[in-house]
C-alpha cells in the first residue's frame, strides 16, 4: 500500500511504478501511457499515439489548409513526416530556430496569409510552439509580432 511499506519492501516491488535499481534507489516511471489534451484556448495533444488522432482532429475542427510549423531537426529526424500523412494540403513552415525572431515570425505569418492558411500545426518543442502561436497572432490581427510586445508603442 501506498504510505504504509518501507524503503526495503518498495524495492522488492511494492509499487508497481517503481523497480529495484540494485543500487538501493527506486526508480519511478514517468513514460506517459495516454493521449493526452489541453485546451487552453491552444489545444495541446501530447503522447503517444497521438499523431494518429490528427485527422479525427482535423476533421472535427473544420481544418482545411493547415501550416505545419517546426524546425529543420525535427524534419531531418524524420518526425514530420507521419505528421503530413495525416495532413491533406498543408503548408509546411520548418525554418524554426531557438529564440525565433521577429523577422522570423513576421515572414512565416505573412506566408501563412498568401497561401490561404486557416490553421496551425506545431510540431516540436517550445520555440515551434511559441513560434507557431506568434504567426497565429500577426496572421489574425496584421502589422507584425513585435507591435504585440509589452510596452512598444
Amino acid at each position: 500500500m501506498v504510505g504504509s511499506c518501507s524503503p526495503s519492501d518498495c524495492m522488492t516491488g511494492c509499487h508497481p511504478a517503481k523497480r529495484a535499481t540494485g543500487l538501493g534507489v527506486a526508480v519511478v516511471s514517468a513514460a506517459v501511457e495516454t493521449v493526452r489534451v489541453v485546451d487552453l484556448p491552444t489545444r495541446l495533444v501530447h503522447g503517444p499515439g497521438a499523431t494518429g488522432q490528427l485527422g479525427q482532429i482535423i476533421s472535427a475542427l473544420g481544418v482545411s489548409r493547415p501550416m505545419v510549423v517546426t524546425d529543420p531537426g525535427i524534419t531531418s529526424a524524420g518526425l514530420t513526416a507521419p505528421v503530413l500523412r495525416h495532413v491533406a494540403d498543408p503548408v509546411v513552415f520548418d525554418e524554426v530556430r531557438p529564440n525565433p525572431d521577429v523577422a522570423l515570425v513576421d515572414a512565416a505569418a505573412e506566408l501563412y496569409v498568401r497561401q490561404g492558411c486557416d490553421s496551425l500545426i506545431a510540431v516540436g518543442g517550445g520555440s515551434v510552439i511559441d513560434t507557431a502561436k506568434a504567426i497565429g497572432v500577426v496572421a489574425v490581427h496584421g502589422g507584425s509580432i513585435l507591435d504585440y510586445e509589452w510596452g512598444h508603442e
